[in-house]
């Protein structure tokens, strides 16, 4: 309580009442990108209390005795008065309260991030009483997983950013390329989520990456034996050197190089000049595989940690320990396969399996034409205009 009652001593503050707007984006940091798709003179941004603070809506909470972040947010939808309140942060429980206080409203949540259970909202104990009228969901099965938690209608329609950006042609370059997707974290003295080893002991920061620590020098030799460029693709625009230094420590001095994340959409760049795609647990990782590239997913951190199942490849689907371009053992012998089944040209029956995996995994809706389609229903025209995209803003956790 004392840390969030700073968080928001030390927020921006805005002292002018909230503009009307027919949509209003809930955590207007996760959802910058809905402003790619949604007309501009159209939205309007509520930002979270520890972000940014509306002291007009504060005051109004004061005289309504409704002091908290459920109050906040609920008077802030008030005063702009929305047909639509739109969010990508799909993990925050509050916005699942307000559809019981303002039921006249369409809150729409959209899957930004994959899920698990540790540190995320299935890891916890949810009350009753959650409700949303749609949840757009990267595949049926965590649509499923959703409906345990929340009412709400589920529609299966992939990754928002997938169905616009990522091209699913494949690229032929002079000189094949391999991205391997940083899952890298600022370091920290306690992790952000329960994590214990095998022996029940509390694992570190340092001995989470110890996946990584193994598998980048197999991925180095791998792509110099075959002639293949290797390219780190960054995580964090906000720790750039930090976590260069991170992959240098673990890699030769030469035969590979360092992509960092620049701004929202820079990755996904990145992902289209790219032949093959490798990843341990990434959104983007699985977000290539539902756009049809050539993935090889190395899930594997449940070799060093205990209850890791929500880490396995595809989850909450069930697939087994090893497929033909994952697995969720580190075990050499087979990540040297999947990583030799990445660069063969697949046959007719394994064309056949990567596409059912891909259809559970990550779903793939054209355009967003579903998404759209409900807003315009509302009132609220949608355009793809890329060009107003923001700059990335790194949270301040």
């Amino acid at each position: 309580m004392l840390k969030k009652i700073i968080s928001i001593t030390k927020s921006e503050k805005e002292w002018k009442k909230p503009s009307q707007a027919k949509c209003l984006i809930f955590d207007a940091r996760t959802g910058k990108p809905l402003h790619c798709f949604i007309k501009p003179n159209k939205i309007a941004e509520l930002f979270l209390p520890a972000e940014k603070l509306n002291m007009v809506v504060v005051f109004q909470c004061f005289l309504k005795l409704s002091v908290s972040h459920l109050g906040y947010y609920a008077n802030y939808v008030r005063a702009v008065n929305p047909q639509v309140v739109i969010t990508m942060s799909d993990n925050n429980e509050d916005f699942y309260r307000l559809k019981k206080l303002l039921p006249k409203v369409t809150f729409i949540a959209i899957q930004s991030s994959w899920r698990g259970e540790g540190g995320d909202l299935f890891g916890k104990k949810i009350p009753k009483g959650l409700s949303c009228d749609y949840y757009f969901a990267f595949n049926r099965a965590i649509g499923s997983l959703i409906k345990k938690f929340v009412t709400c209608r589920v529609i299966a329609a992939g990754s928002l950013l997938n169905n616009a950006l990522i091209k699913r042609e494949h690229r032929q370059n002079l000189k094949q390329k391999l991205v391997f997707i940083s899952e890298f974290r600022k370091k920290r003295e306690k992790l952000s989520f329960p994590c214990k080893k095998h022996n029940g002991v509390a694992a570190n920061w340092e001995e989470l990456y110890s996946l990584e620590k193994k598998l980048l020098p197999i991925l180095h030799r791998f792509c110099q034996k075959n002639g293949i460029e290797f390219i780190i693709l960054g995580a964090k625009p906000a720790v750039h050197s930090e976590e260069h230094d991170f992959f240098k420590k673990y890699l030769p001095k030469c035969g590979w190089r360092f992509n960092p994340r620049k701004c929202w959409f820079s990755s996904y760049e990145v992902i289209n000049s790219s032949d093959f795609v490798v990843y341990i647990n990434s959104t983007l990782g699985y977000e290539a595989f539902g756009a049809g590239k050539p993935v090889a997913c190395i899930s594997a951190r449940g070799h060093w940690f205990a209850d890791f199942d929500d880490r396995k490849f595809g989850w909450p689907n069930i697939f087994p320990n090893k497929g033909l371009c994952w697995t969720n053992d580190f075990n050499k012998k087979e990540v040297k396969k999947v990583l030799k089944n990445l660069i063969s040209k697949p046959n007719s029956y394994q064309r056949k399996c990567l596409q059912a995996a891909r259809i559970k995994v990550m779903q793939y809706n054209r355009g967003n034409s579903k998404l759209r389609a409900i807003l315009n229903q509302k009132g609220i025209p949608t355009e793809f205009v890329l060009s107003r995209m923001v700059p990335y803003q790194a949270s301040v956790n």
